[in-house]
């Protein structure tokens, strides 16, 4: 019974979430509320917002969120099922998700000494953070789509 249930649902999901990119954009949320959660724990209990070691707490949390982001895009975004690529795919969006990460912390580097705004430090880290996430998220979408989880034909 809960398991009809639970079909039923995921069916109903599926159907509003037919494309591609909108399923990708949907995982990319998940990836960032588990990234910026424990970017903003972790800011929040060392106070540190700014420099290297804000940007290897910020590449840790990163890591974090791309072990969650790769099982969903595998299965639900790109349905990529296949279990004997499933090695080298998790070392192909590893690669991509390194990639982004580097355009991700440049960009965040580049912006976190212009808080032309006078905006809080704990918000102005996580504007930067968001701005560079943008960019990265365009590249990653693609990268997965032509080169991790592209089907064969």
């Amino acid at each position: 019974m809960i398991h009809k249930i639970w079909s039923k649902f995921i069916n109903f999901i599926n159907y509003f979430l037919h494309f591609e990119f909108i399923r990708f954009s949907v995982v990319g949320v998940l990836n960032t509320l588990v990234d910026f959660g424990l970017l903003n724990i972790f800011m929040f209990v060392t106070g540190i917002t700014s420099g290297w070691t804000f940007i290897g707490i910020r590449s840790f949390t990163f890591l974090c969120g791309v072990l969650v982001s790769f099982m969903l895009n595998k299965g639900w975004t790109f349905k990529s099922l296949a279990i004997e690529k499933r090695n080298i795919q998790f070392v192909q969006f590893v690669i991509v998700s390194m990639l982004t990460l580097c355009i991700n912390n440049i960009i965040t580097a580049f912006l976190l000494p212009y808080n032309i705004f006078a905006l809080n430090r704990y918000l102005w880290a996580n504007i930067a953070t968001f701005i560079g996430a943008l960019v990265a998220i365009l590249i990653r979408y693609f990268m997965s789509k032509k080169w991790v989880f592209k089907t064969q034909i």
